[in-house]
């Protein structure tokens, strides 16, 4: 939960819930991670600057935000000033795709995008499960994006790990692939 930027599709304010709870039951004080939505982007250098989770379907903080509908969907995404938004957050972080199937035509035409802009490079990972059928990406993104598959046994196998939750795992077994795959300069 130290991550600077977390953005989700999601509209409720779970993540920034846990996220406060923790600290404050770490004694690391209250703070809430800065909801953010289209309508309020700060620009990116501030995002870069600020903790934060960025709704892009809407939040519940902000009711006029949210996308429900397949009009509202298709207005949010014709939107210009939108796509450049998610393609800069999306070119300046290396993003990790947890809980989501990549179906979506927008993300998919952004990370398309930053991947051109890049001469072909995107450094983009995806956490699926083994047993799930719907996570093969889509053939513009293949060979771009790592995809790190969980065995369903972790879970769920004839010993599987008790009292934890196969997104935690997921996480850590991510962050593991990561630190040993890609040269991370030493920040002091």
């Amino acid at each position: 939960m130290n991550t600077p930027l977390i953005i989700t599709t999601n509209y409720d304010d779970i993540v920034e819930q846990y996220y406060s709870r923790y600290r404050s039951s770490h004694g690391m004080g209250s703070e809430r991670l800065k909801s953010i939505t289209f309508s309020n982007f700060p620009g990116l250098s501030q995002l870069q600057e600020m903790k934060a989770i960025f709704h892009i379907h809407g939040s519940i903080d902000s009711y006029s935000d949210i996308i429900l509908s397949a009009k509202s969907y298709g207005e949010l995404y014709s939107n210009q000033t939108n796509n450049q938004r998610i393609r800069d957050v999306l070119a300046s972080k290396c993003p990790i795709f947890i809980g989501f199937s990549l179906n979506d035509k927008f993300v998919i035409n952004e990370l398309e995008q930053v991947g051109k802009l890049n001469n072909g490079f995107l450094a983009a990972y995806l956490l699926t499960l083994k047993s799930s059928p719907s996570q093969k990406l889509p053939e513009s993104l293949q060979g771009k994006i790592t995809c790190i598959q969980i065995d369903d046994s972790i879970v769920s196998g004839p010993q599987p790990i008790k009292g934890i939750n196969i997104w935690v795992v997921g996480i850590h077994l991510v962050c593991m692939y990561i630190i040993g795959n890609i040269y991370l300069p030493n920040y002091e």
